[in-house]
């Protein structure tokens, strides 16, 4: 079976390089073991990177455009559907879980959440690493998680191996 990992994580209230560059490195040492991988970062505009601002749903819609410059309907809709198809494709499912309590809103949590629940449901590989120490105690995140590593590396090693 083909390995397709999908790489959740935070978004929302951090800067590019909490968010992104984690998932870059990730994906550049998959492909280049010729595994595929889902990276959120095709809805952020390139211009986020530059400015390394705070990320939001509400600058990301801006940047592509409430309706669509970009893409037709709505663009909260369309990220929402395309997370579901990729988490739906995937066999793994690689997280990120550091920043949990670093984001100015838990509410800016809620999609990291919610792709780890339906990863779970939908029983994916799931591997995990930096959790925030109060959300690796929390039973429901603990036991939706199949491995957790202490970093990225360790991670990626484990990937490579399977």
């Amino acid at each position: 079976m083909k390995k397709y990992v999908y790489l959740g994580g935070f978004i929302e209230g951090l800067r590019w390089s909490e968010a992104f560059e984690w998932r870059e490195k990730a994906e550049i040492f998959l492909k280049d073991i010729d595994i595929l991988c889902y990276n959120p970062v095709v809805n952020i505009a390139k211009s986020f990177r530059t400015n390394n601002e705070i990320i939001t749903f509400d600058s990301i819609v801006e940047q592509i455009g409430p309706n669509g410059e970009v893409y037709p309907g709505s663009i909260k809709d369309q990220i929402f559907n395309q997370t579901l198809f990729h988490l739906k494709q995937s066999n793994i499912c690689l997280f990120n879980l550091k920043h949990f309590k670093t984001t100015p809103c838990h509410s800016n949590s809620l999609g990291t959440l919610w792709e780890l629940g339906v990863g779970f449901v939908l029983s994916k590989f799931i591997i995990a690493f930096d959790i925030y120490p109060q959300l690796g105690s929390n039973p429901f995140i603990k036991n939706s998680i199949d491995l957790n590593f202490g970093s990225l590396d360790e991670s990626l090693d484990y990937i490579a191996r399977l």
